[in-house]
């Protein structure tokens, strides 16, 4: 975006409009837990206790 002589970034906003980073890694959030703003990846984590990688290992070793 271009405002006068400066350039705007871009905001990223979750799915509530807001732009709060995520409280573990400092990306944007896309979740709100408990007024909490987490990203994907961090949530799944908090909530299953297990990252999206050791998962997908976990059904790609299920599925062999």
């Amino acid at each position: 975006w271009l405002y006068g002589f400066f350039i705007m970034p871009t905001i990223k906003t979750n799915i509530y409009g807001d732009t709060k980073p995520c409280i573990r890694c400092d990306n944007k959030s896309d979740v709100i837990e408990k007024g909490k703003p987490y990203c994907v990846e961090c949530w799944f984590e908090h909530l299953e206790g297990k990252k999206f990688k050791d998962v997908e290992k976990q059904i790609e070793e299920e599925e062999k």
